[in-house]
């Protein structure tokens, strides 16, 4: 059998028509001289055909046989069953012709609203014949020639269009993130709510007093003011049925009025194109985009962390005058090296099990917040710089050299052609190449402990709100970009090379202690502030601790 081509609605039909006649034959029967599209406005189609000569000769609707110079035409139209149904004056049924009266006009109502219940679209067909003359152009004056009404109802078909087996589950996972989910069709009320009770939009329980959906027509929008679309708005779900174009722009115009995020998808030429044709495809780019942004801010927060102990040992030479704890070329060295593989590696973290239970962000809200640079900065900053400091110190106390003895000694000493040190006490005097070398231990251990910190602090980052105990370490690329740091950092401190440059020492043994007494600080303050965020949210903290 021949593929079909065409609208799903037109395919269904003419593969049904096939199971008892032959296309091919009928078509050959009749030569269509005029046709008016179906549109989602008037929701009918129409035809105009001539018949053929071999037909003309079977009377159809009591009409004489047509004159020399005339032809046989017959007006088809389908559509929707209340407009097609209101268009005609009788039936036929079993070959006989009827009036069309009040009782069967009921029974057809009753029929439609059956099957839209079972969710099938329901599409009604009429005919009438008549005779013109064989030339007749069916536009401009010849218009007149095919009426719409007058017609003789033929019957009604039901089509089945069944929802894709993953729409349900998307919509589910639509109504946990938050997401407002309309539909808008053009079909028949009751075909579009049995439609939307298939895939869980809707319960179909009207006399539920707290429901957050509703059904509403087109005609009924063109009557809505402010306040009857503030009140329809506020439904969470809402199918609007026997809708067009038009409206469609409306609905999506208001909402926008509202201050929502708006995404259509369909048969427009404006909406979004899906090349699977799948509802849950959006489900799935809402997720993309969710986890892009979240991984974006995890690699911001990762990232900004480690400036403020960069900055922190420039001014402190600068304001007390002591050695400095990180050169030019150790900063390059942690921000061009250390720390590209574990920022660039966030960006494959996999996203949060409540990524698609969160309601949606606010349009205005900002990818660099003010709470996450409170946390990067004054939090995990401050944290990670007293580590440092606490590191870069414990080199000059395993030396027997106490703060107050390097104040203000880093103009004078510490440096290339310096004078001999000596410590307040008068214990303890270094010559210059001793000088450097504690000098280049501290600095040493500042790198150390700022690297290693933020190892620990990568793997925290990796979630903004589930803790890290239950999320795990599934991102393989950020076990590698750890192991490539710290074989960076330890190729920095114990290679004779870097060490030069860096102008760094290998600094003693208990500086590497120091890190993970940092990271168990940055894990304690992190479980803690995402458990709060969790389970307390409404409190006013969360506000400031939550980015």
């Amino acid at each position: 059998r021949a593929r079909i081509i065409g609208s799903a609605s037109d395919v269904a039909l003419a593969e049904y028509v096939e199971l008892y006649a032959s296309l091919p034959a009928i078509r050959e029967r009749y030569h269509i001289v005029y046709e008016v599209p179906f549109n989602s406005v008037r929701r009918w189609q129409l035809v105009v055909a001539r018949c053929l000569a071999e037909t003309q000769g079977g009377v159809s609707d009591d009409l004489p046989v047509p004159p020399q110079g005339e032809s046989r035409f017959v007006v088809m139209m389908k559509g929707a069953p209340e407009v097609i149904l209101a268009r005609c004056i009788r039936r036929k049924e079993g070959g006989e012709v009827s009036e069309i009266d009040d009782a069967f006009i009921n029974d057809c109502q009753s029929t439609w609203e059956s099957l839209g219940n079972e969710g099938r679209r329901v599409i009604a067909f009429a005919h009438r014949h008549f005779n013109a003359p064989s030339d007749t152009r069916f536009e401009g004056e010849g218009a007149g020639l095919w009426k719409e009404g007058g017609l003789t109802f033929l019957g009604m078909a039901a089509i089945m269009d069944p929802p894709r087996p993953e729409t349900a589950q998307a919509i589910k996972q639509c109504k946990e993130a938050g997401i407002k989910v309309f539909v808008i069709t053009g079909d028949h009320p009751t075909t579009a709510k049995a439609l939307a009770v298939q895939i869980g939009l809707i319960s179909g329980r009207m006399e539920n007093p707290n429901k957050d959906w509703t059904v509403v027509t087109g005609d009924q929008l063109n009557e809505y003011g402010k306040e009857e679309w503030d009140a329809l708005l506020k439904h969470r779900y809402i199918v609007f049925a026997r809708t067009n174009p038009e409206q469609k722009m409306t609905i999506v115009q208001e909402c926008q009025r509202r201050d929502e995020t708006v995404a259509v998808t369909g048969g427009g030429m404006a909406d979004i194109v899906l090349l699977d044709d799948n509802f849950a495809t959006i489900v799935s780019g809402i997720e993309e985009g969710r986890l892009l942004f979240d991984n974006l801010r995890l690699s911001l927060a990762y990232t900004f962390a480690h400036l403020w102990p960069e900055v922190f040992p420039i001014m402190l030479t600068y304001l007390v005058g002591v050695p400095r704890g990180l050169s030019q070329i150790q900063i390059l060295s942690i921000d061009l090296a250390s720390e590209m593989p574990p920022a660039i590696s966030l960006a494959y973290e996999q996203p949060e099990k409540d990524i698609m239970k969160r309601p949606p962000r606010s349009r205005k809200s900002k990818l660099l917040s003010k709470s996450l640079l409170f946390y990067s900065y004054i939090i995990m900053g401050t944290t990670m710089t007293c580590g440092c400091f606490l590191a870069y110190m414990s080199v000059f106390w395993y030396h027997g050299i106490v703060l107050t003895d390097i104040v203000f000694t880093a103009e004078q000493y510490w440096k290339e052609g310096a004078d001999n040190f000596t410590t307040a006490s008068g214990n303890i005097t270094l010559n210059v190449s001793e000088q450097l070398k504690i000098k280049g231990e501290a600095a040493a251990a500042w790198q150390i402990t700022l690297v290693l910190a933020q190892v620990f602090h990568l793997y925290n980052c990796t979630t903004r709100r589930i803790s890290i105990l239950s999320h795990g370490i599934g991102n393989v690329i950020s076990v590698f970009a750890t192991i490539i740091e710290v074989l960076l950092l330890v190729t920095f401190v114990y290679t004779s090379g870097p060490q030069y440059i860096l102008e760094i020492s290998p600094p003693p043994a208990h500086v590497w202690g120091i890190a993970p007494i940092v990271g168990i600080v940055i894990l304690v303050y992190n479980e803690v502030r995402k458990y709060v965020i969790r389970n307390h949210y409404t409190w006013p903290i969360v506000k400031i601790i939550k980015w």
